[in-house]
C-alpha cells in the first residue's frame, strides 16, 4: 500500500492510496475463545478469504498466520452489532451484521480497515481489507 498526499494552490489536500494485492502462501485464520475452534485455511496464491461472525456474541477474535510456516501470529479482533433478518416462512431467519471496529496486533498486519460495515445476504465480497507488507 502506497499513500501519496498532495496539496494544490488552493489548499485542497488529496490523498491517493495505491493498493496492490499480493498473493499469500496458504494463510490461515483460527478462531480464539470459542467452544468450537474454526479454522479457515487459504490456498496457495490467494488474495482474499471468508470468515465467520458469531451471532451469539458481539465480538470475535482470530489468530492470523500469513503462511503455513509463519512464526509470527497476529490477533485480529472484530466487533459488530447483529440482528435477525427474516428470509421467508420456509427458511426462517438469518443474521445480518453491522461491523463496528477491527483491530490487530500488527506483527504481520500493517493495517485492517472496514470497507463496508454491512454484512448481509447481498454477499458483499469485501467488507474488511487487511494490509500485509511483502516479506
Amino acid at each position: 500500500m502506497d499513500t501519496l498526499i498532495t496539496e494544490d494552490a488552493n489548499g485542497f489536500i488529496t490523498r491517493k492510496i495505491d493498493i496492490r494485492d499480493t498473493a499469500l502462501n496458504r494463510p490461515s485464520l483460527t478462531s480464539l475463545g470459542m467452544d468450537t475452534t474454526i479454522i479457515f485455511q487459504g490456498e496457495r496464491g490467494i488474495t482474499n478469504m471468508f470468515l465467520f461472525l458469531n451471532s451469539d456474541s458481539s465480538q470475535i477474535r482470530y489468530a492470523f498466520k500469513r503462511s503455513e510456516d509463519a512464526t509470527l501470529i497476529d490477533t485480529l479482533t472484530i466487533s459488530y452489532d447483529h440482528y435477525p433478518q427474516f428470509i421467508s416462512n420456509a427458511c426462517g431467519y438469518t443474521y445480518s451484521y453491522n461491523l463496528q471496529s477491527i483491530s490487530s496486533t500488527q506483527l504481520n498486519i500493517k493495517e485492517a480497515q472496514i470497507i463496508d460495515p454491512n454484512v448481509n445476504l447481498s454477499a458483499q465480497l469485501k467488507n474488511i481489507v487487511i494490509y500485509i507488507p511483502k516479506q
